[in-house]
Protein backbone atom coordinates (compact mmCIF):
# COMPACT_ATOMS: atom_id res chain seq x y z
CA UNK A 1 0.00 0.00 0.00
CA UNK A 2 2.85 2.39 0.77
CA UNK A 3 4.25 1.58 -2.67
CA UNK A 4 0.94 2.52 -4.30
CA UNK A 5 0.82 5.79 -2.36
CA UNK A 6 4.34 6.55 -3.55
CA UNK A 7 3.33 5.97 -7.17
CA UNK A 8 0.27 8.16 -6.69
CA UNK A 9 2.46 11.01 -5.44
CA UNK A 10 4.65 10.65 -8.54
CA UNK A 11 1.56 10.94 -10.71
CA UNK A 12 0.35 14.11 -9.01
CA UNK A 13 2.33 15.92 -11.67
CA UNK A 14 0.61 14.26 -14.61
CA UNK A 15 -0.58 17.65 -15.84
CA UNK A 16 2.58 19.49 -14.89
CA UNK A 17 5.31 20.38 -17.34
CA UNK A 18 8.98 19.86 -16.82
CA UNK A 19 11.13 22.82 -15.87
CA UNK A 20 12.17 25.14 -18.68
CA UNK A 21 12.75 28.70 -19.79
CA UNK A 22 10.33 30.87 -17.85
CA UNK A 23 9.00 28.33 -15.41
CA UNK A 24 10.20 30.72 -12.73
CA UNK A 25 7.78 33.45 -13.82
CA UNK A 26 4.69 31.22 -14.02
CA UNK A 27 5.64 29.51 -10.75
CA UNK A 28 5.93 32.75 -8.80
CA UNK A 29 2.54 33.79 -10.16
CA UNK A 30 1.07 30.67 -8.52
CA UNK A 31 1.93 27.92 -11.04
CA UNK A 32 -0.51 29.32 -13.60
CA UNK A 33 1.15 28.40 -16.90
CA UNK A 34 -2.16 26.93 -18.13
CA UNK A 35 -4.00 30.28 -17.94
CA UNK A 36 -1.39 32.85 -19.05
CA UNK A 37 0.62 33.25 -22.22
CA UNK A 38 4.33 32.69 -21.63
CA UNK A 39 7.36 30.95 -23.17
CA UNK A 40 6.72 28.07 -20.78
CA UNK A 41 3.52 27.19 -22.69
CA UNK A 42 5.49 25.33 -25.38
CA UNK A 43 5.86 22.32 -23.07
CA UNK A 44 2.11 21.76 -23.05
CA UNK A 45 1.09 23.58 -26.24
CA UNK A 46 4.03 23.25 -28.68
CA UNK A 47 2.18 25.32 -31.29
CA UNK A 48 2.76 28.40 -29.11
CA UNK A 49 6.42 28.28 -30.23
CA UNK A 50 5.49 30.66 -33.06
CA UNK A 51 4.78 33.36 -30.43
CA UNK A 52 8.26 33.15 -28.88
CA UNK A 53 10.91 33.20 -31.63
CA UNK A 54 14.64 33.88 -31.59
CA UNK A 55 15.68 33.43 -28.00
CA UNK A 56 18.26 31.62 -25.92
CA UNK A 57 16.97 30.40 -22.56
CA UNK A 58 18.31 28.68 -19.49
CA UNK A 59 16.83 27.56 -16.18
CA UNK A 60 18.79 27.24 -12.94
CA UNK A 61 17.31 25.01 -10.23
CA UNK A 62 18.98 25.83 -6.92
CA UNK A 63 22.70 25.73 -7.68
CA UNK A 64 22.34 23.46 -10.76
CA UNK A 65 21.84 24.46 -14.37
CA UNK A 66 18.66 22.54 -15.20
CA UNK A 67 18.06 23.27 -18.89
CA UNK A 68 19.37 25.18 -21.88
CA UNK A 69 17.48 25.75 -25.11
CA UNK A 70 17.11 27.97 -28.16
CA UNK A 71 14.16 29.04 -30.34
CA UNK A 72 14.62 29.90 -34.03
CA UNK A 73 12.07 31.42 -36.39
CA UNK A 74 12.22 31.87 -40.15
CA UNK A 75 13.29 28.27 -40.71
CA UNK A 76 12.34 26.62 -43.99
CA UNK A 77 9.62 24.49 -42.39
CA UNK A 78 8.51 26.89 -39.64
CA UNK A 79 9.68 27.75 -36.10
CA UNK A 80 11.97 25.27 -34.34
CA UNK A 81 13.48 24.85 -30.86
CA UNK A 82 15.89 22.48 -29.15
CA UNK A 83 16.47 21.88 -25.43
CA UNK A 84 18.95 19.94 -23.35
CA UNK A 85 18.11 19.35 -19.69
CA UNK A 86 18.82 17.23 -16.62
CA UNK A 87 15.21 16.05 -16.31
CA UNK A 88 14.71 12.30 -15.75
CA UNK A 89 11.88 9.93 -16.68
CA UNK A 90 11.00 7.55 -13.83
CA UNK A 91 9.20 4.20 -13.89
CA UNK A 92 8.88 2.45 -10.52
CA UNK A 93 8.97 -1.05 -12.07
CA UNK A 94 11.95 -0.56 -14.40
CA UNK A 95 15.38 -2.01 -13.51
CA UNK A 96 17.97 0.29 -12.00
CA UNK A 97 20.83 0.93 -14.41
CA UNK A 98 24.40 1.17 -13.16
CA UNK A 99 26.35 4.24 -14.27
CA UNK A 100 30.13 4.28 -15.01
CA UNK A 101 30.82 5.11 -11.34
CA UNK A 102 28.94 2.01 -10.16
CA UNK A 103 25.92 3.90 -8.82
CA UNK A 104 22.37 2.62 -9.41
CA UNK A 105 20.46 5.31 -11.27
CA UNK A 106 16.76 5.90 -10.58
CA UNK A 107 15.07 6.79 -13.86
CA UNK A 108 16.66 7.53 -17.21
CA UNK A 109 18.35 10.69 -18.45
CA UNK A 110 16.66 13.10 -20.80
CA UNK A 111 18.64 13.24 -24.02
CA UNK A 112 16.94 15.97 -26.04
CA UNK A 113 13.69 17.85 -26.67
CA UNK A 114 12.82 19.05 -30.17
CA UNK A 115 9.97 21.42 -31.06
CA UNK A 116 8.40 22.50 -34.32
CA UNK A 117 5.49 24.85 -35.05
CA UNK A 118 4.01 26.59 -38.07
CA UNK A 119 1.14 28.94 -38.80
CA UNK A 120 -1.34 27.95 -41.52
CA UNK A 121 -4.36 29.78 -42.89
CA UNK A 122 -6.88 28.46 -40.35
CA UNK A 123 -4.73 27.04 -37.55
CA UNK A 124 -1.30 26.90 -35.94
CA UNK A 125 0.16 23.42 -35.53
CA UNK A 126 2.96 22.26 -33.24
CA UNK A 127 4.95 19.15 -32.42
CA UNK A 128 7.29 18.23 -29.54
CA UNK A 129 9.52 15.15 -29.33
CA UNK A 130 11.38 13.98 -26.21
CA UNK A 131 13.94 11.20 -25.97
CA UNK A 132 15.36 9.56 -22.83
CA UNK A 133 17.72 6.64 -22.41
CA UNK A 134 20.39 4.82 -20.39
CA UNK A 135 22.09 1.46 -20.85
CA UNK A 136 24.68 -0.84 -19.28
CA UNK A 137 25.92 -4.06 -20.85
CA UNK A 138 28.58 -6.57 -19.81
CA UNK A 139 30.33 -8.91 -22.24
CA UNK A 140 32.31 -11.33 -20.08
CA UNK A 141 32.47 -15.09 -20.49
CA UNK A 142 30.59 -15.57 -17.23
CA UNK A 143 28.59 -12.34 -17.21
CA UNK A 144 26.28 -11.20 -20.01
CA UNK A 145 24.17 -8.80 -17.94
CA UNK A 146 22.21 -6.23 -19.93
CA UNK A 147 20.09 -3.45 -18.53
CA UNK A 148 18.81 -0.63 -20.72
CA UNK A 149 15.78 1.66 -20.82
CA UNK A 150 14.31 4.05 -23.38
CA UNK A 151 11.61 6.67 -22.99
CA UNK A 152 9.86 8.53 -25.79
CA UNK A 153 7.42 11.43 -25.63
CA UNK A 154 5.29 12.98 -28.36
CA UNK A 155 3.02 16.02 -28.04
CA UNK A 156 0.80 17.37 -30.83
CA UNK A 157 -0.81 20.77 -30.47
CA UNK A 158 -3.14 23.01 -32.46
CA UNK A 159 -4.58 26.50 -32.07
CA UNK A 160 -7.84 27.37 -33.83
CA UNK A 161 -9.38 30.81 -34.38
CA UNK A 162 -6.49 32.28 -32.35
CA UNK A 163 -8.24 31.56 -29.04
CA UNK A 164 -8.70 27.77 -28.78
CA UNK A 165 -5.58 25.80 -27.74
CA UNK A 166 -5.59 21.99 -27.70
CA UNK A 167 -2.97 19.28 -27.25
CA UNK A 168 -2.56 15.49 -27.28
CA UNK A 169 0.44 13.84 -25.58
CA UNK A 170 1.73 10.26 -25.65
CA UNK A 171 4.64 8.85 -23.61
CA UNK A 172 6.05 5.34 -23.48
CA UNK A 173 8.77 3.60 -21.44
CA UNK A 174 10.42 0.30 -22.38
CA UNK A 175 13.44 -1.65 -21.16
CA UNK A 176 15.66 -4.71 -21.47
CA UNK A 177 16.54 -6.60 -18.27
CA UNK A 178 18.75 -9.71 -18.64
CA UNK A 179 20.86 -11.52 -16.05
CA UNK A 180 24.49 -12.68 -16.25
CA UNK A 181 23.48 -15.71 -18.35
CA UNK A 182 21.57 -13.56 -20.81
CA UNK A 183 18.17 -14.75 -19.54
CA UNK A 184 15.27 -12.35 -19.28
CA UNK A 185 14.62 -11.15 -15.71
CA UNK A 186 11.73 -8.76 -16.31
CA UNK A 187 9.96 -7.11 -19.22
CA UNK A 188 7.65 -4.08 -19.42
CA UNK A 189 3.90 -4.55 -19.41
CA UNK A 190 2.05 -1.51 -20.74
CA UNK A 191 3.96 1.58 -19.63
CA UNK A 192 2.22 4.31 -21.60
CA UNK A 193 0.64 7.65 -20.79
CA UNK A 194 -2.04 9.34 -22.88
CA UNK A 195 -3.10 12.88 -22.09
CA UNK A 196 -5.18 15.50 -23.86
CA UNK A 197 -6.60 18.86 -22.95
CA UNK A 198 -7.23 22.43 -23.97
CA UNK A 199 -8.09 25.97 -23.02
CA UNK A 200 -10.28 28.74 -24.41
CA UNK A 201 -9.45 32.45 -24.32
CA UNK A 202 -12.72 34.35 -23.81
CA UNK A 203 -12.26 38.11 -23.82
CA UNK A 204 -14.85 39.63 -21.50
CA UNK A 205 -13.63 43.24 -21.78
CA UNK A 206 -10.54 45.24 -22.62
CA UNK A 207 -9.13 44.37 -19.20
CA UNK A 208 -10.51 40.90 -18.38
CA UNK A 209 -10.00 37.56 -20.14
CA UNK A 210 -11.66 34.36 -18.96
CA UNK A 211 -9.75 31.09 -19.54
CA UNK A 212 -11.76 27.87 -19.08
CA UNK A 213 -9.53 24.77 -19.36
CA UNK A 214 -9.50 21.05 -18.83
CA UNK A 215 -7.30 17.97 -19.20
CA UNK A 216 -7.68 14.19 -19.00
CA UNK A 217 -4.99 11.50 -18.64
CA UNK A 218 -4.63 7.72 -18.59
CA UNK A 219 -1.42 6.31 -17.10
CA UNK A 220 -0.31 2.69 -17.25
CA UNK A 221 2.82 1.03 -15.84
CA UNK A 222 3.64 -2.61 -15.35
CA UNK A 223 6.21 -5.37 -15.16
CA UNK A 224 6.25 -9.11 -15.85
CA UNK A 225 8.99 -11.50 -14.66
CA UNK A 226 10.38 -14.56 -16.42
CA UNK A 227 7.91 -16.86 -14.65
CA UNK A 228 4.93 -14.86 -15.89
CA UNK A 229 4.08 -13.08 -12.63
CA UNK A 230 2.77 -9.62 -13.44
CA UNK A 231 2.17 -6.34 -11.63
CA UNK A 232 0.27 -3.52 -13.33
CA UNK A 233 -0.58 -0.02 -12.23
CA UNK A 234 -3.15 2.29 -13.80
CA UNK A 235 -4.36 5.82 -13.11
CA UNK A 236 -7.22 7.88 -14.43
CA UNK A 237 -6.91 11.62 -13.85
CA UNK A 238 -8.66 14.79 -14.87
CA UNK A 239 -8.74 18.45 -13.98
CA UNK A 240 -11.22 21.17 -14.83
CA UNK A 241 -11.10 24.85 -14.01
CA UNK A 242 -11.41 28.45 -15.03
CA UNK A 243 -8.86 31.23 -14.80
CA UNK A 244 -8.92 35.00 -15.11
CA UNK A 245 -6.35 37.36 -16.59
CA UNK A 246 -7.00 40.88 -15.30
CA UNK A 247 -5.08 43.93 -16.49
CA UNK A 248 -5.51 45.81 -13.24
CA UNK A 249 -3.62 48.92 -14.34
CA UNK A 250 -0.60 50.06 -16.28
CA UNK A 251 2.02 47.31 -15.99
CA UNK A 252 -0.11 45.28 -13.56
CA UNK A 253 -1.39 41.75 -14.25
CA UNK A 254 -3.57 39.86 -11.76
CA UNK A 255 -4.49 36.19 -12.28
CA UNK A 256 -6.89 33.89 -10.46
CA UNK A 257 -7.60 30.21 -11.03
CA UNK A 258 -10.29 27.99 -9.50
CA UNK A 259 -10.58 24.29 -10.34
CA UNK A 260 -10.86 20.67 -9.31
CA UNK A 261 -8.57 17.68 -9.84
CA UNK A 262 -9.20 13.98 -9.36
CA UNK A 263 -6.96 10.90 -9.60
CA UNK A 264 -7.91 7.27 -9.12
CA UNK A 265 -5.17 4.61 -9.08
CA UNK A 266 -5.11 0.83 -8.93
CA UNK A 267 -2.26 -1.66 -8.57
CA UNK A 268 -2.94 -5.30 -9.50
CA UNK A 269 -0.67 -8.20 -8.56
CA UNK A 270 -1.25 -11.20 -10.85
CA UNK A 271 0.87 -14.16 -9.65
CA UNK A 272 0.91 -17.35 -11.72
CA UNK A 273 -1.27 -20.02 -10.15
CA UNK A 274 -2.69 -17.74 -7.45
CA UNK A 275 -5.54 -15.30 -7.07
CA UNK A 276 -5.11 -11.71 -8.21
CA UNK A 277 -4.82 -9.05 -5.52
CA UNK A 278 -5.72 -5.39 -5.89
CA UNK A 279 -4.90 -2.18 -4.01
CA UNK A 280 -6.54 1.18 -4.72
CA UNK A 281 -5.73 4.80 -3.97
CA UNK A 282 -7.39 8.10 -4.81
CA UNK A 283 -6.73 11.80 -4.54
CA UNK A 284 -9.17 14.68 -4.92
CA UNK A 285 -8.41 18.40 -4.91
CA UNK A 286 -11.80 20.00 -4.39
CA UNK A 287 -11.19 22.78 -4.95
CA UNK A 288 -7.80 24.29 -5.63
CA UNK A 289 -7.29 28.02 -5.86
CA UNK A 290 -4.38 30.00 -7.33
CA UNK A 291 -3.76 33.72 -7.31
CA UNK A 292 -0.93 35.83 -8.66
CA UNK A 293 0.08 39.45 -9.14
CA UNK A 294 2.75 40.92 -11.40
CA UNK A 295 3.56 44.61 -11.28
CA UNK A 296 6.07 46.73 -13.14
CA UNK A 297 8.00 48.64 -10.49
CA UNK A 298 10.23 50.36 -13.02
CA UNK A 299 11.42 49.90 -16.57
CA UNK A 300 13.94 47.34 -15.36
CA UNK A 301 12.15 45.64 -12.42
CA UNK A 302 8.96 43.57 -12.04
CA UNK A 303 7.74 42.17 -8.73
CA UNK A 304 5.53 39.07 -8.45
CA UNK A 305 3.51 37.35 -5.74
CA UNK A 306 1.75 34.00 -6.01
CA UNK A 307 -0.20 31.58 -3.83
CA UNK A 308 -1.63 28.10 -4.29
CA UNK A 309 -4.23 26.66 -1.91
CA UNK A 310 -5.45 23.08 -2.32
CA UNK A 311 -8.14 21.37 -0.26
CA UNK A 312 -7.39 17.66 -0.63
CA UNK A 313 -8.63 14.25 0.35
CA UNK A 314 -6.69 11.02 -0.10
CA UNK A 315 -7.94 7.48 0.37
CA UNK A 316 -6.63 3.92 0.08
CA UNK A 317 -8.19 0.46 0.08
CA UNK A 318 -6.22 -2.80 0.16
CA UNK A 319 -7.20 -6.21 -1.17
CA UNK A 320 -8.84 -7.15 2.15
CA UNK A 321 -11.15 -4.15 2.08
CA UNK A 322 -9.26 -2.18 4.72
CA UNK A 323 -9.65 1.56 4.11
CA UNK A 324 -7.86 4.72 5.18
CA UNK A 325 -8.66 8.31 4.36
CA UNK A 326 -7.10 11.70 5.02
CA UNK A 327 -8.36 15.26 4.63
CA UNK A 328 -5.83 18.05 4.50
CA UNK A 329 -5.06 21.45 2.99
CA UNK A 330 -1.78 22.57 1.49
CA UNK A 331 -0.50 26.07 0.78
CA UNK A 332 2.43 27.23 -1.37
CA UNK A 333 3.53 30.87 -1.38
CA UNK A 334 5.92 32.58 -3.78
CA UNK A 335 7.76 35.86 -4.16
CA UNK A 336 9.39 36.61 -7.48
CA UNK A 337 11.28 39.34 -9.26
CA UNK A 338 11.91 40.06 -12.93
CA UNK A 339 14.94 42.07 -14.05
CA UNK A 340 15.33 43.51 -17.56
CA UNK A 341 18.62 44.60 -19.10
CA UNK A 342 18.07 45.36 -22.76
CA UNK A 343 17.51 42.01 -24.50
CA UNK A 344 18.29 40.01 -21.35
CA UNK A 345 15.54 39.04 -18.87
CA UNK A 346 16.19 37.42 -15.49
CA UNK A 347 13.34 35.87 -13.49
CA UNK A 348 13.94 34.70 -9.92
CA UNK A 349 11.92 32.75 -7.36
CA UNK A 350 13.20 34.60 -4.32
CA UNK A 351 13.97 32.89 -1.01
CA UNK A 352 11.79 34.87 1.48
CA UNK A 353 14.47 34.43 4.12
CA UNK A 354 16.76 36.67 2.10
CA UNK A 355 14.58 39.68 2.96
CA UNK A 356 15.07 39.17 6.70
CA UNK A 357 18.70 38.04 6.86
CA UNK A 358 20.02 40.24 4.03
CA UNK A 359 23.26 39.63 2.15
CA UNK A 360 26.08 37.78 3.91
CA UNK A 361 28.26 40.89 3.80
CA UNK A 362 25.87 42.64 6.19
CA UNK A 363 24.33 39.84 8.26
CA UNK A 364 26.99 37.14 8.28
CA UNK A 365 24.22 34.60 7.61
CA UNK A 366 24.35 32.20 4.69
CA UNK A 367 21.47 31.13 2.48
CA UNK A 368 20.08 31.27 -1.03
CA UNK A 369 19.01 34.51 -2.66
CA UNK A 370 16.66 32.54 -4.93
CA UNK A 371 15.40 28.96 -5.28
CA UNK A 372 15.11 29.13 -9.09
CA UNK A 373 16.36 31.53 -11.74
CA UNK A 374 15.47 31.71 -15.44
CA UNK A 375 17.51 33.57 -18.04
CA UNK A 376 16.25 34.63 -21.45
CA UNK A 377 18.09 36.47 -24.20
CA UNK A 378 16.01 37.61 -27.19
CA UNK A 379 17.31 38.77 -30.55
CA UNK A 380 15.62 40.10 -33.69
Amino acid sequence: MKRLLGILVLCLFVFASVASATQTRVQTLGDVDHIIKDDFNIWTFPQSLTLYPNRFIADIDGSDLHSIGAHLSGCLLGSMAMYFSTHRMVNVYAPLIEDPDGNQQVGIDQKIDLFWAREFNTATLGLALSYYGNSHKKDFTADQTTKSATGLGLTLGATFMSNIDAYFAFNTYTWTDEDSLGNKVTEPSGNTTIEFGGRYWLRMSDNVTLVPYGAFALIGEGVKDAAGNEITYSTTAFMLGVGHNINAGYGVLAVTDLGIRFQSSKEENKPVGAAKTEDKAGLTNLPYFRIGLESEVSEKVDIRFGAVKMWSSRNTEDNDGNKESWGFAGTDLYVGVGLHFGDLDIDANVDPGFFTRGPYLLSGQTGDMAFNVSLRYVWD
